[in-house]
């Protein structure tokens, strides 16, 4: 049995069962153009590796990759959560705190209390979840899950390595038991 999931501008994805040996595996299919055969299959390995090529590839930092990285900006840009981008240090303030990390990624809604950073920048979840702003991801999130922990979250690591998530809560980014909103320098 095979599942027609949420297709990309250029490819369909079908998710099939590819036998014991496989599990369960995704079909990339070519919308536009003519190659042969129009598809190919990943087993969930695959679609593990590929996806952090992927990410990689998208935020310029694939080994082997010899085109150089666009020059950073002359002007620093106010650091929000719209346009933090995996790989940038930031400060992430709430009640008056400041906590110096890393951005990770966002992740998506797939898995509860997840901490696997899914996307490089606010901008790739919002594409994936076909939304514009961060109460319609909220509004997506409520639709999804009735169980509660299946949230997207903005992953941060602190200096000695540990994770954290801030979490969506009434269109806002927030962050602990008390959903205190954060905000990023």
């Amino acid at each position: 049995m095979s599942t027609e999931m949420k297709p990309t501008k250029h490819f369909t994805l079908t998710r099939f069962f590819g036998g014991t040996e496989r599990g369960v595996c995704l079909q990339l299919t070519d919308r536009e153009r003519a190659v042969n055969p129009p598809y190919f299959s990943l087993t969930k390995s695959d679609a593990l590796e590929l996806a952090a090529a992927l990410v990689q590839f998208a935020n310029d930092t694939l080994p082997g990759d010899d085109t150089p990285a666009p020059a950073s900006p002359t002007k620093p840009r106010r650091m929000t959560f719209n346009n933090v981008v995996q790989g940038d240090l930031v400060t992430l303030s709430y009640r008056g705190h400041g906590v110096e990390c890393k951005f990770l990624g966002f992740t998506d809604n797939s898995e509860k209390y997840s901490e696997k950073p899914r996307f490089a920048k606010a901008l790739h979840l919002k594409d994936w979840a076909q939304c514009k702003t961060w109460g319609q991801l909220e509004q997506k999130q409520a639709d999804d899950h009735e169980e509660y922990g299946y949230h997207f979250h903005a992953i941060f690591e602190e200096e000695d390595g540990s994770t954290f998530g801030a979490y969506l809560f009434k269109g806002a980014w927030c962050v602990g038991s008390s959903a205190d909103r954060a905000s990023l320098s």
